[in-house]
């Protein structure tokens, strides 16, 4: 008679999956919030008004600023260049993610 253990083997299957995806998520927001202190430092300081508001909503995982000329700042116009300090920022950060990940 052939026997299993179907059920031990996917509970502890269960569990590491459990346990990575909590890390991954503690490995997101990192991710988020180093993105947000090389956004800081990248963008362009004039009043300081555009720095300050680089902001991380660790619910919505997202980077964002709401100062109305962050995007012309980010992307550029017809009349000065794209600094691509979010996007960049945002990448390199993704960019560590990913190698600490794979350690």
């Amino acid at each position: 008679m052939l026997s299993t253990n179907a059920s031990g083997a996917a509970d502890e299957l269960i569990g590491e999956f459990e346990e990575f995806e909590e890390e991954f998520q503690e490995e997101r927001d990192r991710a988020l919030i180093e993105a947000q202190q090389l956004a800081k430092r990248r963008a362009p300081v004039d009043t300081g008004r555009l720095r300050d508001s680089v902001s991380v909503d660790l619910q919505e995982d997202v980077l964002f600023s709401d100062v109305e000329y962050a995007p012309f700042v980010e992307f550029g116009t017809i009349y000065m260049d794209a600094t691509h300090f979010m996007g960049d920022s945002a990448r390199d950060a993704f960019q560590n993610s990913l190698e600490r990940l794979r350690r």
